[in-house]
């Protein structure tokens, strides 16, 4: 063969993608399921809490034939799949949630057949039939999870999937796969604690917004910057969000962001024209320095969401009708 020719074959192939696998040959970047779930907010307290509903999507039609057995796995701290010299790291295990179920259940779904159960605090889930010609899902609902009574963690905790359905705990890291991002939150359990949902959809250049659909006259509207950022009016959205607050210094041209519970936190500190906010002690890098209008103080939508902790999938964007629609769990102590 010519030189040249083997020259340029080698440089195809180096330049050609590579794809990462997990121990057990499944593709990372594009795993054979995705899950949806709301948001679910539970609290540190000894008694299970439950998962309203986790729905499994097929992500190719035979996903379900080539993998029937999946197990979960929930972690405060990322699973290692990096781990050298076959030492495992086990302090992942330690912060942990714990499924929990009573007994075997099967169950079928739209031509679905499957078993659910748990063992060593990970969900098993085995497909005993499905159609591999067929884009299919199935649903779980009033899932038990449960602290590690040794490890209080609080904050936001990931879903992670094995497909085999027995893993010994030894390999646990090496054979999860992150799933879902900030699958559980975990919020301080107060005795007048309770979870709020709430959904709110604002137009730009309208004069209302929606509130759990309920109609809100605002004062001024949300519009779109010269450089194509959504711009949120500050105190109307603020004014709706559950026990929050905003302040303004007129003084030092500065709003204020409260949070008006029993902890009575500091949210942002936002001052008129700065490309940076103080968040949480922090600072934060604006996409538009906050903008006055008609009297307001006005944020780019992906701004709002970092000051509030609003996440990307709890934010929707219609850019034919241009509406912002936000949906989100709060808790409130009142």
């Amino acid at each position: 063969m010519n030189k040249k020719v083997v020259v340029m074959i080698c440089c195809m192939l180096l330049l050609l993608p590579t794809t990462v696998f997990a121990q057990n040959k499944i593709i990372q970047s594009k795993l054979p399921i995705s899950v949806e779930t709301k948001s679910t907010i539970i609290f540190d307290t000894p008694e299970p809490s439950i998962i309203p509903q986790i729905t499994i999507n097929e992500t190719s039609a035979n996903s379900f034939t080539d993998y029937p057995e999946f197990t979960f796995a929930i972690s405060h701290e990322p699973f290692d799949v990096s781990v050298q010299d076959d030492l495992i790291h086990f302090d992942a295990f330690q912060n942990r949630l714990f499924f929990s179920t009573e007994k075997e259940k099967n169950l079928t779904q739209d031509g679905v057949s499957f078993s659910c159960t748990t063992e060593n605090g990970n969900l098993i889930i085995k497909i005993l039939k499905s159609d591999p010609n067929t884009l299919e899902s199935l649903t779980i609902t009033d899932i038990p999870v449960q602290l590690n009574p040794t490890k209080n963690i609080l904050g936001e905790h990931n879903l992670y999937v094995s497909f085999s359905a027995s893993i010994e705990s030894s390999q646990l890291e090496r054979e999860m796969c992150l799933l879902k991002e900030d699958f559980v939150i975990l919020e301080r359990y107060s005795p007048s604690a309770k979870v709020q949902s709430l959904l709110v959809e604002l137009e730009v250049n309208g004069k209302s917004l929606f509130v759990n659909g309920q109609k809100k006259d605002i004062r001024v509207s949300p519009y779109i910057s010269e450089n194509g950022y959504v711009m949120l009016p500050l105190r109307e959205l603020t004014e709706v969000f559950p026990e929050m607050e905003i302040k303004w210094d007129n003084s030092k041209k500065t709003a204020s962001i409260l949070k008006t519970n029993i902890y009575n936190d500091l949210i942002a500190e936002i001052e008129l024209d700065s490309s940076e906010a103080i968040v949480a002690g922090k600072p934060l890098k604006l996409r538009v320095p906050a903008t006055e209008n008609n009297g307001r103080i006005f944020l780019a939508l992906r701004d709002v969401a970092n000051i509030y902790g609003i996440r990307d999938s709890e934010i929707k964007w219609d850019p034919h009708d241009k509406i912002v629609v936000i949906e989100k769990d709060f808790v409130v102590y009142k």
